[in-house]
């Protein structure tokens, strides 16, 4: 299998969100978030709960001299990469279901799936990234996570047809 090299599929892929997704998520799927508290309750929880989070493309927490993982950040370090931290889908949903004062919001992130990963992008964005790949569209499905080439294939002509649609549609208000 073709290793992943592009940071944002793959980000995707393992279901990882940065914190701007992870606000602009939460305010897609929940009616009247306060985000200032959110974020600081989001804040506090990576600095003093041990809530994982990941500068870009670590997959993995370090480990401390004596053999155990860094899973605190201090103070200055969150603020200094805030903008860049990751966090997974099931420590999100681990803070939105252990913190009293989130109960309000009954919401979860999924589960990481391929198929949607591939299927939120545009016609334009698959076949930019078809030619990066040299057109080669089994390697491309795996680098979306895809098992076959036969569901990318499937993927793109749904997405023709949707296309077409669009246009027809265009044409026929004129």
């Amino acid at each position: 299998m073709k290793e992943v090299t592009d940071w944002s599929v793959k980000r995707a892929l393992l279901g990882r969100y940065t914190i701007n997704e992870v606000i602009h998520t939460l305010q897609e799927n929940v009616d009247g978030l306060d985000i200032e508290p959110l974020l600081e309750n989001l804040k506090q929880r990576i600095k003093f709960c041990g809530m994982s989070a990941f500068k870009p493309t670590i997959i993995a927490p370090p480990i401390k001299p004596s053999g155990a993982p860094f899973l605190y950040f201090s103070d200055s370090e969150v603020t200094e990469y805030w903008n860049v931290l990751e966090v997974y889908w099931s420590d999100l949903n681990r803070w939105l279901e252990d913190s009293s004062d989130l109960t309000y919001i009954t919401w979860r992130f999924p589960e990481p799936n391929p198929n949607n990963i591939v299927r939120a992008k545009s016609l334009q964005e698959i076949e930019r990234d078809l030619e990066r790949y040299g057109n080669n569209k089994t390697a491309l499905a795996s680098a979306y996570g895809l098992k076959a080439k036969g569901n990318l294939d499937a993927i793109i002509k749904k997405k023709q047809e949707e296309q077409e649609d669009l246009e027809f549609l265009k044409r026929s208000k004129k």
